[in-house]
């Protein structure tokens, strides 16, 4: 069964990099102004997502599968996840820099926009780690239905 669990794991993790290849290329292909290949690359990149990838991923979590960088603790996912948004939050920031020295003002904006995203992610998990941190406190009940 462990051989068969790591085999489900190696073709999720081919699936991801395929996903980002095709959603790549999809883009280039707008880009280009071919509207027809992009919309062809767009439903191969939603079928390996959607209805291949998840299907990989929920039998092999059902055979006994542990996933890197996750966790079935609720204050720790949580936490993780203000850690990544943060991430994206700080990477944009000093891409400011260099938009500003290029006077890329569109840049500048699109990055903007992506902080302001991510902003609101941050504001809304930070949000549903304090409900779970009270929830963990003595007389506190945790349901995860509700967070």
């Amino acid at each position: 069964m462990a051989s068969l669990v790591a085999g489900l794991l190696g073709l999720k993790t081919q699936m991801e990099s395929i996903v980002v290849r095709l959603h790549d290329q999809e883009h280039c292909w707008e880009y280009a102004q071919y509207p027809k290949l992009e919309s062809v690359w767009d439903e191969a990149n939603r079928d390996v997502w959607n209805k291949m990838h998840h299907c990989i991923l929920k039998r092999a979590l059902k055979l006994g599968a542990t996933l890197p960088a996750t966790t079935t603790e609720p204050i720790s996912a949580y936490q993780a996840a203000i850690s990544d948004f943060n991430a994206i939050h700080e990477a944009c920031q000093a891409l400011y820099d260099i938009a500003d020295r290029d006077d890329d003002y569109v840049t500048i904006a699109l990055l903007a926009k992506v902080q302001r995203k991510v902003e609101s992610w941050i504001a809304y998990l930070e949000g549903k780690l304090a409900q779970v941190t009270r929830a963990e406190q003595p007389g506190g009940e945790f349901l995860a239905e509700q967070y």
